[in-house]
């Protein structure tokens, strides 16, 4: 599987005072007679840049994989769904958890359909949990497998938050899942 780019990062503020910090470094090192105490300074800001970076998690843009044992598609009715607000869905068994990888949203009529896949998941019996990220308001409509809402805006009044009623067999051969929402 090629490797999948984050589609979340720091804001365009962090990117610009990251760049300054790295600029003023550089420039300390070069001019500067003190190397241990600008080594220092350059340390610090570095760690103070790090400390305001923030990447959502589990929020990847890339083709899933179509050899995955479970794939399927997250289908916003009615409306759209950018990368930035996909939601986090895990699958775990006894041992295991994986995060699902996410394709690009695509437009398909007045929905929005994204793809997803579970890398390197093996047959066996799985629970799928499915929760909204903090930028976007979803109900759930249906899915393929039958799942309990915990949380909805509606139930609530907090994020969307979905799990299996009980853990699901996933063959050899594969299942594919489909999840449908609607922006509340």
């Amino acid at each position: 599987m090629s490797p999948c780019l984050p589609t979340t990062g720091g804001s365009l503020t962090v990117w610009l005072v990251g760049s300054l910090l790295v600029c003023c470094g550089v420039y300390l090192v070069r001019h500067s007679r003190h190397l241990v105490v600008t080594a220092l300074v350059v340390l610090m800001m570095s760690l103070a840049m790090m400390a305001n970076y923030s990447v959502a998690p589990a929020v990847a843009a890339c083709s899933p994989d179509n050899s995955s044992l479970l794939r399927g598609e997250l289908r916003v009715e009615g409306g759209s769904l950018s990368s930035s607000e996909l939601p986090l869905m895990t699958v775990t068994n006894a041992t295991t958890t994986i995060t699902a990888r996410w394709g690009t949203p695509e437009s398909q009529g007045a929905d929005t359909v994204v793809g997803f896949a579970f890398p390197d998941i093996t047959p066996g019996e799985w629970s799928l949990e499915f929760t909204e990220s903090d930028v976007t308001a979803l109900n759930l409509s249906h899915s393929s497998w039958p799942l309990v809402v915990n949380s909805s805006r509606l139930l609530t009044g907090g994020p969307l938050n979905a799990t299996t009623a009980s853990p699901q067999y996933i063959p050899a051969g594969g299942v594919r899942l489909t999840i449908s929402v609607v922006r509340s």
